[in-house]
C-alpha cells in the first residue's frame, strides 16, 4: 500500500506501471480541476497545476477524519508508550522541512457544489486525461495520482492495513519497540539518541508520512464530489515551492507540471461555467489556447441552472 509520494522514489519502473494500470483500471477517462478566469490563464500558460500545502487548505479540517481513523487503528495495534511515541511522530514528521501538498480533481465536470465554489464571478473546468495525469506523475515520481476514498465508519480494512503496517515496521525498525529499545537506559544519552534516530530514519523511509496518508481519505457526506488527488510533497528548499496570497492569508504550494510543452498536453477540454455568456467565452477561451499553442481541445458550457 503506498502511502507518502516519497514511496515512489526507491521504487522500481515494474511497480510503477503496475499501480499506473491499476489507476487507469478505474480512473474514468477525464478529470476535472474547477478554477477561475485567472486559474485557468494561469494553468494553460505554464502547463503546470498548483499543489497546496495540506495545512493550508480552504476546510482546515479536511485533513482530520483521515487522521482521527487512522490514530484509532494504530491504538488499537500498539500499546503503551510506544502508541504515544509512535503517535507523535507520525503526527509532526521526521523530516519536519517536507510536508505534504494535494491538488483536488473532480470525475464530474458539471457540478453545481463545484461551480458555486468557483463561479464567482465566472469559473472554468479543465478536462485532464485521466491516464495521461497518472503516466506523468506516479510513473515521473512526481507523487501520487489517486482516488479519494470515502471510508464510513464501518469501514476498517484499510485502516487497518496501514496500522498493522506501521506498527511491524515500528517493532522491526527499533528491535520490539520502542521501550525495547531503550531497554531502562538513559534515553538522553547521545549514544542511544543516535543508535535509535538512526533506527527511526530506516522507519521513516518505510512508511512515509501520516499527513500524506490522510489526505487519500475523506468523510462519505463528500461522496458526490468523486475527487481525484495529486499528493505530492512540499520542501522549503524547493525551486517549485512557492507561497501566493488568499483571502485568509498567504498559502505555501508548489507547481507541478503536467506536461512537457502544449504539444504533449492531456488538456482534452474546457468547460465555461454557468452565469457567463458561452459564446462570448468560447471565444475568449479559443483566442487563449491559440496563443499558448494547444490544439484539439473541446469548449464546452454547462447545462447547470446555476446564476453566481
Amino acid at each position: 500500500m503506498y502511502t507518502s509520494p516519497d514511496d515512489l522514489e526507491n521504487t522500481g519502473d515494474e511497480a510503477l506501471e503496475n499501480l499506473v494500470a491499476e489507476v487507469e483500471r478505474v480512473a474514468p477517462s477525464l478529470v476535472w480541476h474547477y478554477t477561475d478566469q485567472s486559474g485557468l490563464i494561469g494553468i494553460l500558460r505554464s502547463g503546470a497545476i498548483w499543489a497546496t500545502d495540506a495545512m493550508f487548505l480552504n476546510d482546515r479540517h479536511e485533513l482530520s477524519h483521515g487522521k482521527n481513523r487512522l490514530r484509532a487503528a494504530l491504538e488499537d495495534e500498539v500499546d503503551g508508550a510506544d502508541f504515544a511515541g509512535l503517535s507523535l511522530y507520525l503526527e509532526r514528521g521526521w523530516r519536519h522541512n517536507v510536508r505534504t501538498a494535494v491538488s483536488c480533481f473532480c470525475a464530474d465536470g458539471d457540478l453545481l457544489s463545484q461551480w458555486r465554489g468557483y463561479s464567482s464571478p465566472g469559473g472554468f473546468a479543465i478536462g485532464f486525461d485521466t491516464n495521461d495525469l497518472a503516466r506523468r506523475w506516479i510513473a515521473g515520481r512526481a507523487g501520487l495520482f489517486l482516488p479519494v476514498v470515502y471510508a464510513r465508519d464501518d469501514d476498517q480494512g484499510t485502516f487497518r492495513e496501514w496500522a498493522q503496517r506501521v506498527a511491524n515496521a515500528w517493532r522491526e525498525a527499533l528491535g520490539g519497540g520502542l521501550q525495547t529499545a531503550v531497554g531502562g537506559r538513559n534515553p538522553v544519552a547521545d549514544s542511544l539518541a543516535a543508535e535509535i534516530g538512526s533506527k527511526i530514519w530506516r522507519f521513516d523511509r518505510e512508511v512515509g508520512n501520516l499527513d500524506a496518508l490522510a489526505a487519500r481519505f475523506k468523510d462519505p457526506s463528500f461522496s458526490e464530489e468523486q475527487e481525484w488527488r495529486l499528493i505530492t510533497m512540499i520542501g522549503n528548499e524547493s525551486s517549485e515551492a512557492d507561497v501566493r496570497p488568499s483571502a485568509g492569508g498567504l498559502v505555501p504550494f508548489r507547481s507541478v507540471p503536467f506536461q512537457g510543452s502544449s504539444a504533449d498536453s492531456p488538456v482534452r477540454e474546457i468547460r465555461v461555467g454557468p452565469g457567463l455568456d458561452f459564446e462570448r467565452e468560447q471565444l475568449a477561451v479559443q483566442q487563449l489556447l491559440d496563443i499558448v499553442g494547444y490544439s484539439n481541445v473541446t469548449i464546452s458550457g454547462s447545462t447547470v441552472p446555476f446564476r453566481p
